[in-house]
């Protein structure tokens, strides 16, 4: 991919992703903390939706090193909210593989990890070495046994019904 091979493009998508992370909870808060992240961001709102999307202009300022610092200061305006806001600040995680009792959030990207599959988030260390997600496997588990016993159920409906054409024969 492109971004193996130009750095400073590298480093903005990651800033790009922390922003997407950032928008999910400053659009889900008052409408005027979500109006003013699209103002200090707009003309460019694709900036917040599509990671991989750029204008030419765009990556000019990349090659002339003025798209990242623009993106930190929205970064940084964003995570500030985050951090102090009753709502925003009550839909962080916990890692449920050392169960510490820190709140993680998904734009903490340096020290943080998000299942692929799940969007579970966790510390990047304790990731590393817990290979399996425990919520997926938990899932897994979950559905499994919804399974048996769905099977069970359609099992007891399938004698039922096969009872029903029973016939009863008298003793004679």
């Amino acid at each position: 991919m492109l971004y193996r091979h130009a750095e400073p493009l590298a480093a903005v998508v990651r800033l790009r992703q922390r922003l997407r992370s950032l928008r999910a909870y400053l659009f889900s808060c008052r409408a005027a903390v979500a109006e003013d992240l699209r103002r200090r961001i707009f003309p460019r709102e694709y900036l917040l939706q599509q990671i991989h999307l750029y204008s030419l202009a765009d990556l000019q300022q990349v090659i002339e090193g003025k798209l990242a610092p623009f993106l930190g200061k929205v970064i940084k305006f964003a995570t500030s909210h985050v951090y102090s806001c009753s709502l925003c600040s009550q839909k962080g995680f916990i890692c449920e593989i050392c169960n510490n009792g820190e709140i993680l959030y998904p734009f903490e990207d340096i020290s943080t990890s998000r299942c692929e599959s799940c969007g579970a988030v966790f510390h990047s260390e304790c990731k590393e070495k817990s290979v399996p997600c425990p919520r997926c496997v938990r899932r897994e588990l979950q559905k499994k046994q919804k399974s048996f016993w769905r099977r069970l159920n359609v099992d007891e409906s399938l004698e039922e019904a096969c009872n029903m054409f029973e016939l009863s024969y008298q003793n004679t």
